[in-house]
């Protein structure tokens, strides 16, 4: 089985996220904390954050980097082993393991990242590039607003020439 580097690690809790997300919503809420599913105050965080292009570069430059040392630096790649056998249910999960990975955060916070960027910067921007299909923002989850979906369709080329979207599992080069 491939490893996977952070970037891969975050687009499947965001996709798990937005899932989740997604049940609730459609059940009439916004998840909760019993339900293994996003509190209010983490929808509204997802909601409120502001995508730009500067944090993107910075994202998609520490994400590089990682990529580039964990190809030589096995004790790198076994910590995003045990990431990847982390809980990614919640945020509060997903904040709880990239604050045990010092090492890891160390690359993102190095670009002049937060941690909250680190989280929530690839969960918005997969939520917002999902919800681009969708024409009405009515029906966008409440995780989404319609100013980040703008912000992705605007622009879509140079956030494609980042590659932080993608289906390649495979990052390691394994």
């Amino acid at each position: 089985m491939p490893q996977r580097t952070l970037p891969a690690l975050a687009r499947a809790a965001a996709a798990a996220l937005l899932a989740v997300t997604a049940a609730a919503w459609a059940q009439g809420g916004s998840g909760g904390t019993s339900g293994g599913g996003l509190t209010p105050a983490e929808t509204q965080a997802l909601h409120n954050y502001v995508l730009s292009m500067d944090k993107l570069q910075k994202y998609a430059a520490a994400s590089d980097e990682l990529k580039k040392t964990v190809r030589t630096d096995t004790a790198l790649a076994a910590e995003i082993k045990q990431m990847s056998d982390e809980p990614e249910e919640t945020l509060a999960d997903l904040r709880a393991r990239i604050t045990r990975h010092p090492t890891v955060l160390a690359y993102f916070t190095r670009q002049g990242l937060s941690t909250d960027d680190v989280l929530l910067l690839p969960m918005t921007l997969m939520g917002a590039s999902l919800a681009t299909s969708i024409k009405d923002p009515a029906k966008y989850p409440p995780s989404i607003n319609p100013e980040q979906v703008k912000f992705v369709a605007a622009h879509k080329e140079e956030i494609d020439k980042l590659h932080l979207v993608s289906d390649d599992e495979d990052e390691l080069g394994n």
